[in-house]
């Protein structure tokens, strides 16, 4: 899933706080550069109060305030709580349709917009909200039959044990073929926040990396494909195939030389922790090298960053290529 244009609408004033067991005529127009997004209020009680009857505990302001910016990366000041409602646009890194984030803080529940087939699902409308204002471990079990919990780190790059866990559990099951790339290219590059600038999410990559195992239950040649594919994949795409093309590249918001040498030197940390390593190896760094010959010459001039993998490898590419000649 690609990073889209995203909403966040906040409302201010409280409801009642009821507790159940788990399991107004205003009308708001918000406009934007790219879409007219309509919402009546009636709408936004309608579901506040459904998801109440089904046991969502209204969050008290500074709850709410607290989590919105710890979820979310946005701070809501006093100004916004006067102006009552307000809307963020994150600028889309690709060209993609346009996707919301609905945060109604006038009932304080965040409006997931979640349909099924046939009608409103307000249970993981309300097991959403419990997680993201109480972490409620049961709630979190619920939302994994949706994408919610992804979208929270691809879209925002929320992280913690539980979405660490879900998440690279996830990307184990993949098989390691080119499309898990794409699958899991906004999990690894991303903002952190909403107002945080797009680049490599390390704590991501060295989640996924570390929970790669060195050694696995197949044959000889099974074993080193399907390592190989683990490590190098998705990398030797995102290298070759996203981050140095101008659409990407330019919008870049960290030091994308630096976050690619960084990746360069994980990968071949992990690849030497493996009980088997071949020549093959050598692909990711020599098809960066031979794609974009600038970097052997910025990675020099930058002393490698200091990352010894990196120097190491780039060093053997150089000796390969020697013997080429």
């Amino acid at each position: 899933m690609g990073i889209y244009n995203r909403l966040i609408i906040l409302c201010f004033v409280s409801l009642p706080i009821l507790t159940i067991g788990y399991g107004t005529n205003k009308q708001n127009i918000i406009k934007s550069d790219t879409i007219n997004l309509y919402e009546d209020d009636d709408t936004f009680a309608a579901r506040a109060k459904e998801i109440i009857q089904l046991g969502y505990k209204v969050p008290d302001n500074k709850l709410f305030r607290r989590r919105v910016k710890e979820v979310f990366g946005y701070e809501i000041t006093e100004k916004d709580k006067k102006e009552g409602v307000i809307y963020l646009e994150l600028p889309p890194i690709v060209e993609d349709e346009p996707d919301f984030l609905i945060i109604s803080t006038k009932h304080r529940f965040i409006d997931t917009d979640i349909q099924t087939d046939e009608y409103y699902d307000y249970r993981y409308l309300k097991a959403y909200n419990d997680y993201i204002f109480y972490r409620n471990q049961e709630a979190f079990t619920y939302l994994q039959k949706g994408s919610e919990i992804f979208r929270l780190l691809n879209e925002f790059g929320f992280w913690n044990e539980e979405i660490k866990r879900f998440a690279i559990n996830k990307m184990l099951s993949q098989p390691p073929k080119e499309e898990f790339s794409d699958l899991y290219f906004s999990s690894f590059f991303g903002r952190k926040g909403i107002n945080g600038t797009w680049e490599l999410r390390r704590y991501v990559l060295d989640a996924y990396l570390s929970a790669l195992p060195t050694t696995d239950n197949h044959s000889f040649n099974e074993l080193t494909t399907s390592k190989l594919c683990r490590i190098k994949e998705p990398f030797d795409t995102y290298i070759n195939k996203y981050l140095f093309k101008e659409l990407y590249k330019s919008k870049y918001g960290g030091n994308l030389e630096e976050d690619v040498a960084y990746m360069i030197d994980k990968i071949y940390t992990k690849v030497e922790q493996c009980d088997y390593i071949d020549m093959n190896t050598m692909e990711t760094i020599g098809n960066m090298y031979d794609t974009y010959p600038y970097l052997l010459k910025h990675y020099k001039k930058k002393n490698y960053y200091g990352y010894e993998k990196l120097k190491k490898y780039t060093e053997l590419y150089e000796d390969m290529k020697k013997r080429d000649e």
